[in-house]
């Protein structure tokens, strides 16, 4: 029946008129000419339809309209406006980006986060005034006779037991110094023993290029006193140089509130285990720590290095003054309880020994300009008069004034000695709480060890050293 569809061999085929009249898109070309066929099944007989004439004329039509919208002017878009030219980076900001501005003081005052309590102090009206929230007991207390004698002793060595475990704790992960105005006392001491021993001076950092008064040359100074303890550093800068401001910060508030020099002052913080610390970045030209192993993990001194580069300025300074756990004796209470300082700051994770790597810490964590020195701490004991009499010099053969000297000279090292051994002996008593835990002895037996450690101090010649490093923080920052 297909057949009949299609025209003869000799007349011209019915498709191929239609093709010169209108051409076929080629989307068209895809199915077979003169045929329809549904897309979603293969085709059959049943689906191949004859095209009619009225067919053919829709598709002419739909060809001479689609001629005219070819013939049809498209209008142009409008030229777009040139872009700007892209900012490229000039010199003034590059010099931005090296040095950034630093923050005032006043920002980094407010950095410092406030610990002391905001509740307001109750009135007078306060306490007058009868509590509504009274409740009374729901039962009547017990009226049982008192308990025994041997209940109160195990009861009383119970309770012992836990605050001696609680202490215990709090001394293997807390700080491990007393915390109270004979320790503060201690520190004050210690600040004047040290700035003898270093030659007179309160910081060894070569700040500028400028004599003693380096801080008072240049303006808007910052410096920061980590772990300020009493605050009798950060006062007595703070006082021989006024033009510059001196903040101090440790974790008690012993410091003091109101009696300070106008440029000085004083926030509570504790450091935390992250070792991070609360200033934005360059906001100080120098920083000073001393004597802070005791609260330190090892851990923590890499972490608080790194954050030393980033809170100093560009250029800033920062010194390090810290001591050797370990004393240099061969004597045997002396050797012992060194040997018990190692082990128990082993357990705290602590490096007993950090002090004779200060500069080697600084130098891998970035800074330049590493520095460092140490002085030797004779314990009661003047190392010049025992080389004299060594040597047996003869006094006759210096004149008046050469004597005189020499005496004054001897009374100012017995008088250090004599400090340095008074001032390490209250050291031993403010560890007595965590020390005699570790040396596992009785308040009273530590008592009377340490007692009997001076006259060996002496006799064994015992000294500690105190190491002091200082490091400059890159003036151009790495891109």
């Amino acid at each position: 029946m297909l057949s009949s569809y299609y025209p003869m061999a000799d007349q011209e085929p019915f498709h191929a008129a239609v093709d010169k009249l209108m051409p076929m898109r080629p989307m068209d070309y895809a199915l077979p000419p003169l045929m329809m066929r549904s897309r979603s099944s293969s085709a059959t007989s049943s689906e191949v339809t004859p095209v009619s004439e009225e067919a053919i004329s829709n598709l002419r039509r739909n060809n001479s309209a689609e001629k005219s919208i070819r013939q049809r002017a498209v209008p142009t878009p409008p030229p777009r406006a040139p872009l700007p030219p892209t900012p490229r980076p000039s010199i003034m900001h590059h010099q931005l980006s090296c040095h950034p501005k630093s923050p005032s003081v006043g920002s980094i005052l407010a950095s410092i986060p406030n610990k002391r309590p905001t509740t307001p102090a109750p009135t007078i009206h306060d306490i007058q005034r009868p509590s509504s929230t009274l409740q009374l007991p729901s039962s009547p207390p017990n009226l049982r006779a008192s308990p025994s004698l041997r209940t109160m002793i195990s009861s009383a060595n119970l309770r012992m037991k836990r605050q001696r475990q609680q202490q215990q704790h709090a001394n293997a992960w807390g700080y491990i110094l007393e915390q109270n105005h004979t320790e503060q006392d201690r520190l004050v001491a210690q600040h004047y023993l040290l700035r003898m021993m270093f030659g007179g001076v309160d910081y060894n950092a070569p700040v500028s290029l400028d004599n003693n008064n380096s801080f008072g040359a240049k303006s808007n100074i910052v410096v920061l006193d980590v772990g300020c303890g009493p605050g009798a550093w950060t006062m007595e800068m703070a006082t021989a140089f006024p033009k510059a401001t001196f903040i101090g910060i440790d974790k008690d508030d012993f410091f003091p509130q109101d009696i300070k020099p106008k440029n000085c002052h004083f926030r509570q913080y504790t450091i935390g285990e992250d070792g991070t610390l609360p200033f934005p970045d360059n906001s100080f030209d120098f920083i000073y720590q001393r004597d802070f192993n005791w609260a330190l993990t090892t851990d923590m001194w890499t972490r608080l290095i790194n954050e030393y580069m980033r809170i100093l300025k560009p250029g800033g300074w920062i010194e390090l003054v810290e001591s050797d756990v370990e004393t240099k004796s061969s004597m045997r209470m002396e050797c012992a309880m060194n040997d018990k300082l190692l082990e128990g700051m082993a357990l705290r994770h602590q490096e007993p020994h950090i002090a004779r790597h200060l500069s080697t810490l600084l130098a891998v964590n970035g800074f330049r300009r590493v520095q460092s020195q140490f002085q030797s701490f004779p314990l009661g004991w003047d190392k010049e008069q025992q080389a004299e009499k060594e040597k047996q010099n003869d006094p006759s053969t210096l004149t008046p004034s050469e004597l005189a000297h020499q005496q004054k000279q001897k009374r100012i090292r017995s008088e250090l000695a004599r400090l340095a051994a008074s001032q390490y002996l209250f050291l031993l008593q403010s560890l007595r709480p965590w020390l005699s835990l570790v040396m596992n002895l009785s308040t009273d037996k530590y008592n009377n060890y340490i007692i009997g450690l001076p006259e060996e101090w002496r006799q064994g010649q015992t000294y500690t050293n105190w190491h002091c490093a200082t490091a400059q923080k890159p003036p151009i920052t790495r891109f």
